[in-house]
């Protein structure tokens, strides 16, 4: 599967509009205090601009996996950011083409896989998703699940949408 990578001219308007935009502008304003220099004074801009450039590379790189994609950029229903169990993200970072679950119920596994799809489409040049399961009702709920994922994606980085449904 090839990836497309986010340009990192547009990084930062997709991270004004994500979720996560509080978080992450914390996160840098932590990581900047941990550097230190014997010197008094501010720190070289050389030195500060490679840092920069190394967080935005770190965050791009982390958008770029399905769970960071997931996660980064998504939103439940009540607007937080999206979070994902561990056994889920070790489920999407599983470069498997078959996996064997054994799905219990309310584990998440149906938001999962229709947030699997959604990233994937995202994140690869071409991908198509068909949800099958045992009735048409179980497949319409993933397909939900995938649309409320969809509208919570800022608008910059939406895709279009070809078919939502056949009925």
């Amino acid at each position: 599967m090839k990836r497309t990578e986010v340009a990192l001219d547009d990084l930062g308007e997709i991270l004004e509009e994500s979720p996560l935009k509080k978080k992450i502008k914390k996160k840098k304003k932590k990581k900047k205090k941990v550097l230190k220099f014997k010197k008094k004074g501010k720190a070289p801009l050389g030195i500060a601009k490679k840092y920069d450039e190394a967080a935005e590379e770190e965050i791009q790189k982390w958008l770029s996996t399905e769970s960071g994609f997931l996660e980064g950029l998504t939103s439940d229903v009540y607007g937080d950011p999206s979070r994902l169990y561990y056994y889920q993200i070790k489920y999407l970072s599983d470069p498997n083409d078959f996996i064997h679950i054994d799905k219990a119920r309310q584990t998440g596994f149906s938001y999962v896989y229709a947030g699997k799809s959604l990233a994937r489409s995202h994140l690869s040049t071409h991908h198509t998703s068909i949800f099958i399961s045992i009735n048409q009702e179980e497949a319409n709920e993933k397909i939900i699940y995938a649309k409320g994922l969809f509208e919570s994606l800022p608008l910059s980085v939406q895709k279009n949408l070809i078919i939502d449904n056949k009925k």
